[in-house]
């Protein structure tokens, strides 16, 4: 038997609503009806990642990159040079 992965389905109120009547108008914003597929290749390398300290909370997202430090927008965390720094706290990549 192959594994295929399963499409997720996103409903909208809207479309519940037609579907079925006004039976559903308490339904949730949103259904998912199948769960995603779990990653093959570990997790995805353009997640935001979150600054360890707990004061700070900044989140390097590789789609924007950082650009008042040279870091253009695509690049992954893992791909960051040695000595790239948290904007809002210092804290160097080491610690991450």
């Amino acid at each position: 038997m192959v594994n295929t992965p399963r499409r997720t389905l996103l409903w909208s109120r809207r479309t519940l609503i037609r579907a079925g009547g006004a039976s559903l108008l308490a339904a949730p914003a949103l259904i998912l009806t199948s769960r995603l597929p779990a990653l093959a290749d570990g997790p995805d390398p353009m997640r935001a990642i979150l600054c360890p300290e707990e004061e700070c909370g900044y989140r390097y997202n590789p789609l924007i990159g950082d650009p008042d430090h040279g870091i253009p927008p695509g690049t992954p965390f893992e791909d960051l040079p040695e000595d790239w720094e948290c904007p809002e706290c210092g804290t160097g990549i080491r610690y991450w």
